[in-house]
């Protein structure tokens, strides 16, 4: 069954910028709120909250989540090192329960990489002049669509503005058909047999 339903080789949308370099995961999602349970939409309403809102709980204007401008967005654009610290799936749920499928930045937090790729949510690596362009881009026109082509590995806008990505191809496969690690690894089951029997044969003294 596939981890990411709406993943196609091609996706189009608009997007959101967050400043700031190293953005940990507590701040992706604060602590307090990642034991609650996955309701639908549920950790998507605390993304960036104690940045989005005051201690009495009042909206942050200021803050690019609250801008009407943006709504809608299902691409978000950050700064280097994004997601870094803490390892929470949580972070990965609320990027996505808040509706955003691809964050390009460029780099990223090593677990909360690995945990959005096996999730279906697309961290796109770019240098950080794509992010000052591309941030521009958005800021002056917000209801620009950017496209992410997966096959070619290519984001454009529709200014003629492009630039390539840095995906593997082993993440790629796994956002494109949402399978496991598990099934990926049972695909070499046959090469993995080879080698067991071919290591005894070579080394019978270490099973007796």
């Amino acid at each position: 069954m596939s981890l990411s339903n709406w993943m196609t080789e091609e996706l189009t949308g608009s997007a959101v910028y967050v400043s700031g370099t190293d953005i940990d995961t507590d701040q992706i999602i604060p602590g307090r709120f990642v034991y609650r349970p996955r309701d639908e939409g549920k950790f998507g309403n605390h993304l960036f909250y104690d940045q989005r809102f005051t201690l009495d709980g009042n909206i942050i204007e200021e803050h690019p989540l609250n801008d009407p401008t943006f709504a809608g967005a299902t691409i978000l654009i950050a700064d280097e090192n994004f997601a870094c610290g803490s390892a929470r799936t949580q972070a990965v749920w609320a990027v996505q329960d808040y509706g955003v499928k691809v964050v390009i930045a460029p780099s990223f937090g090593a677990v909360f990489k690995s945990n959005a790729v096996r999730l279906g949510l697309a961290p796109l690596a770019v240098t950080q002049e794509d992010v000052c362009e591309l941030r521009s881009i958005v800021q002056s026109v917000p209801e620009e669509i950017i496209t992410v082509d997966f096959r070619s590995r290519r984001i454009s806008t529709g200014v003629g503005w492009s630039t390539g990505f840095v995906l593997s191809d082993l993440n790629l496969r796994r956002l494109l058909t949402g399978v496991d690690d598990l099934t990926i690894t049972e695909a070499y089951k046959a090469d993995l047999e080879a080698f067991e029997t071919q290591y005894i044969d070579r080394m019978p003294w270490l099973f007796g």
